[in-house]
């Protein structure tokens, strides 16, 4: 009965939603607005031409993503679990790359297409060919941008089933920008991100049980330096005896700030002068190292930055 009833309805409507599409598709169209030279010219521009800029932010951020492998950044898509920031890792040559292969696997790479203005220095193992050194020009005009912002928090988070206990809180917070504005006859882009991590590091340490908190020695110098030791350890008894009698599982809180920014500028230099296109970026990241066992980890600061400057000149219609 209820069907029917809707099978009516549509049936009802339907025609006039018809009818009032035909009359809207019979009316003349307005003229639109003469468009400039410019404008014709970038709307005969190829769709990939247009979104150059975009796809050259894409590669230039996977190409850092495998350079300095920053605490905290995980492809969580592809199934990538965080690094252990116990392993110490110099960033030289390729061994970003091999950490990254050692957690997600080796996906070997034929290159077919070699540019000579690019560096291809491990990318038979997956990784990203160096950018090029010449910056393409970003050929969108007008004004155009957005906007985003991103928030995890434990409260939807499972426990580990290696964790003891609850839950620890945890937060983290993702946003950024992009902006496009028009400048004379170029362009100025802009864009910004921060990453905002507040949370807990689970681990196994072995700790002191509560028989050999007691220094035994009765020397004050030595009693001293015994008791800055113990209490370097946490203050709580071992939990899992079942693996050691020393054995405990436990949290200690963790906070990284990953910053970056970009800017782009593309100015025409005027006529036969060519064009020139700047690019700057900078990363930065402070993280403040979890603490197990007082003194295991050190803070660290990572400072990032890249600058690149292109001058192109057509020289004839030839070149």
């Amino acid at each position: 009965m209820q069907v029917s009833r809707v099978v009516a309805l549509l049936r009802s409507v339907g025609l006039p939603l018809i009818l009032c599409g035909l009359l809207q598709a019979q009316q003349p169209l307005k003229p639109a607005a003469e468009a400039t030279p410019r404008e014709r010219a970038e709307e005969s521009a190829p769709q990939p031409a247009r979104e150059a800029a975009t796809a050259e932010s894409e590669k230039a951020n996977a190409a850092q993503r495998a350079a300095l492998n920053l605490l905290g950044e995980v492809d969580a898509s592809g199934g990538e679990g965080r690094r252990n920031e116990n392993v110490r890792m110099t960033l030289i040559d390729n061994n970003v790359l091999k950490e990254l292969n050692t957690r997600m696997g080796t996906t070997a790479t034929v290159i077919t297409d070699f540019r000579v203005e690019q560096g291809y220095f491990g990318t038979e193992f997956g990784g990203q060919p160096k950018a090029a050194l010449h910056v393409e020009p970003n050929r969108r005009r007008g004004v155009h941008g957005n906007a985003n912002w991103t928030h995890n928090n434990s409260i939807f988070s499972a426990r580990s089933f290696f964790q003891a206990g609850d839950v620890q809180p945890a937060r983290t917070n993702d946003y950024g920008f992009n902006l496009g504005l028009p400048l004379k006859d170029g362009a100025l882009t802009l864009s910004g991100a921060q990453r905002k991590l507040r949370g807990q590091v689970n681990g196994n340490v072995l700790v002191p049980t509560p028989e050999e908190r007691t220094p035994l020695t009765t020397d004050p110098a030595t009693r001293a330096m015994v008791l800055r030791i113990l209490a370097a350890y946490p203050d709580v008894a071992p939990n899992r005896t079942d693996v050691n009698p020393r054995a405990l599982n436990t949290n200690a809180p963790q906070n990284i700030d990953n910053d970056r920014f970009s800017a782009g500028l593309d100015q025409p230099l005027g006529t036969g002068r060519g064009q020139l296109a700047l690019r700057y970026n900078f990363v930065l990241q402070k993280v403040e190292a979890f603490q197990m066992v007082g003194g295991q980890n050190p803070d660290t600061t990572t400072r990032n930055h890249t600058a690149r400057a292109t001058w192109s000149r057509a020289w004839s219609a030839a070149t």
